[in-house]
């Protein structure tokens, strides 16, 4: 099975915590993980990353969904800080209901 294949793991871990953030990623797919480890480097560097609990990147649907805490309110300015932090990190990304494309790989 070549790695490029559409379900073949590239990683040999699906998951991981990076600034107190848990990822996940389908498939293991390497662009994914470091879509969301840049976005949980620039959600810390903002001071955010506290509010935001994971991040899970659908391999099937190629699009990014996040779990927020508790108190998070993503129509907030935290949460427009989150969403611009998104917009530079992630190809696609659903929030508050509305899929986004932001960077272009």
């Amino acid at each position: 099975m070549s790695y490029f294949d559409e379900k073949a793991s590239q990683l040999s871990i699906d998951n991981l915590t990076a600034f107190g953030i848990s990822l996940q990623t389908r498939y293991a797919q390497a662009w994914e993980m470091v879509e969301m480890l840049e976005f949980a480097e620039l959600v810390a560097e903002r001071g955010c990353h506290h509010l935001v609990s994971s991040v899970f990147y659908d391999s099937n649907a190629q699009i990014c969904a996040f779990t927020l805490a508790d108190d998070a309110d993503p129509l907030s300015e935290s949460g427009e800080t989150i969403r611009q932090c998104a917009i530079e990190t992630l190809s696609q990304f659903e929030w508050d209901g509305t899929v986004y494309h932001g960077r272009q790989s």
